[in-house]
Formats: structure tokens, C-alpha cells, sequence
């Protein structure tokens, strides 16, 4: 398991990300963000997401958040 201080770093940048621009951020993003190296931060995201469960999962090997469809946030069809 990774450092408390720099999961709660990462953490923070993601939720950041998710508020700013509507989308969370690849682990690329985060580690450059974070002074890490890209297979470090992809690790770390992993380790962020098991201790951190928010409703999302990381998508594949591609680093990608995903929402998870038990959340509820799964868009529905508009009738009008």
C-alpha cells in the first residue's frame, strides 16, 4: 500500500479534476501533477481507488476512471 499522505494527494487532485473540467484525470496527469513516474502513478491510482471506493473503477490497464454503473449515475434516456 502506498503512502497515506500522497494517496490523500492524488485523491484530492482527482476529485479536483472530476469538479473542473467534468472528467477525471488519466494517471498520466496525475503522476506529472504529483512529481511521479507514469507506471508509479498508475500503481497509485489503483491503490487510491481500493482504499478510496467512490463509485468508480479504473478502466483496463489504460488508466482511465470510469463511474461504475451501481452509483446511479448512469444516464438515462430523456423522454420529452
Amino acid at each position: 500500500m502506498a503512502d497515506a499522505l500522497l494517496m490523500d494527494r492524488m485523491f484530492q487532485r482527482i476529485m479536483r479534476g472530476l469538479v473542473d473540467t467534468g472528467r477525471a484525470p488519466h494517471h498520466a496527469e496525475l503522476a506529472r501533477a504529483l512529481g511521479l513516474g507514469c507506471e508509479e502513478g498508475r500503481l497509485l491510482l489503483h491503490d487510491v481507488m481500493r482504499a478510496y471506493p467512490i463509485g468508480t473503477r479504473v478502466r483496463g490497464d489504460l488508466g482511465h476512471l470510469a463511474l461504475s454503473r451501481r452509483d446511479g449515475c448512469a444516464s438515462t434516456p430523456r423522454v420529452s
